[in-house]
C-alpha cells in the first residue's frame, strides 16, 4: 500500500515537473537534467549538480529531479545524500545537519 502511494505521489510530482518543463523558454540558461538511473534500485539519489535537490528513479529508466522543501522561516533544506535510496528513511534537513556551510538560507 505504501509503495502504491508513493509511485502515485512520484507520478504526480513527474507530471507536474513534465508540463513545467513544457512551459518553461526553452533557453533557461541552465544545462538540461540528465541521471542514469540504470541498474539503481528505485528510490532517491542526491542530485549530482544541486545539493537542495534529489533525483527519484523510478523501474530503474525514469529519473525525476525533486526539490527539498523549505524549513521553518524559509530556510532551504539539503538533501542528506546517505539517507536514500528507501523512500522511507531519504530525507532533507537543515545544512548543519548535511554538513553544508555557507549554505543560502533560502531567505
Amino acid at each position: 500500500m505504501k509503495i502504491q502511494i508513493l509511485l502515485v505521489s512520484l507520478m504526480l510530482c513527474a507530471v507536474s515537473t513534465m508540463v513545467g518543463a513544457q512551459d518553461a523558454p526553452k533557453d533557461s540558461g541552465e544545462p538540461p537534467f540528465h541521471f542514469d538511473c540504470s541498474g539503481k534500485a528505485d528510490g532517491n539519489y542526491p542530485d549530482p549538480a544541486k545539493p537542495d535537490h534529489y533525483v527519484a528513479c523510478v523501474a530503474q529508466t525514469y529519473a525525476y529531479e525533486m526539490p527539498c522543501a523549505l524549513g521553518h522561516g524559509g530556510k532551504r533544506l539539503y538533501y542528506v545524500p546517505d539517507s536514500g535510496p528507501d523512500p522511507a528513511k531519504s530525507r532533507c534537513d537543515y545544512p548543519e545537519v548535511v554538513g553544508i556551510h555557507d549554505a543560502d538560507d533560502g531567505k
